[in-house]
């Protein structure tokens, strides 16, 4: 079970990588920004969360290296072709059995 996921995770990781790569995306510093604002909008001190935030080596890293997996799954959504189709709710439930 772990070793599945674990490939998941890793078949994830190229998947982002190549469309980071073939996009040419790069971080995105207002993302970043919109990140850390998201995390400390529901602290009474938001400054001091926020300067709490960028002292942490560990945590600006996450953020920063989930920026531009965002993008990238914001770039395939923008490219992603939808189609509407009618279904019932037993339908849709049932899809996994399907699979």
């Amino acid at each position: 079970m772990f070793e599945e996921q674990a490939r998941k995770q890793v078949k994830l990781g190229l998947l982002i990588g190549e469309v980071l790569q073939s996009q040419k995306i790069r971080l995105d510093p207002a993302r970043v920004e919109r990140s850390l604002a998201d995390l400390v909008s529901e602290y009474q001190d938001r400054e001091g969360a926020l300067r709490a935030y960028r002292s942490n080596r560990d945590v600006m890293r996450q953020i920063e290296t989930l920026a531009p997996e965002e993008q990238a799954v914001d770039c395939l959504i923008g490219k992603a072709k939808v189609a509407e189709k009618p279904t019932t709710f037993t339908e849709l439930m049932n899809f996994a059995e399907r699979q």
